[in-house]
């Protein structure tokens, strides 16, 4: 079980055991975290969520950049490989994007724009399920999907 979260200062935490060792922390090689560890590759960032999944996780900062970490054989961390990333890695396939949320699921990760659309990296095919959210499933159709 892993968890993360957000100090009022916009600094993100993990705490909890990878125990796949699929990097979901974001500490690096660290897969293990008894206390709560602020994530210093995001120092510079102020981040507003988070969300994170079994194979990888993702947050957004105040200025609406995407950064993603974990596995991703899918395409669902919207980097040129993919590969593992222990560290938050900034996406800029979407730079042009301001994003305001990002979810983290199975085989993809999902996020919405400033104008109101949803976009995709990854797949939703192997058990790849959207929340049990009727707008989000209806914009996911009349948006643009990226990746795989």
């Amino acid at each position: 079980m892993v968890a993360h979260f957000i100090s009022t200062e916009g600094t993100l935490y993990a705490w909890g055991n990878d125990v796949k060792k699929n990097g979901i922390l974001g500490l690096g090689s660290n897969f293990r975290q008894q206390r709560s560890y602020p994530n210093s590759y995001l120092f510079d960032y102020m981040i507003k969520s988070v969300d994170v999944c079994e194979t990888h996780a993702c947050a957004v900062d105040t200025q609406g950049r995407l950064f993603v970490w974990g596995i991703g054989h899918n395409g669902e961390l919207g980097l040129d490989q993919t590969t593992q990333v222990f560290t938050p890695t900034l996406v800029t396939k979407q730079k042009q994007i301001v994003v305001k949320k990002a979810i983290a699921k199975k085989n993809f990760t999902a996020f919405s724009s400033s104008a109101g659309y949803l976009y995709l990296f990854g797949s939703l095919s192997e058990g790849g399920v959207l929340p049990e959210n009727p707008l989000l499933r209806s914009s996911l159709r009349a948006s643009r999907q990226f990746g795989s």
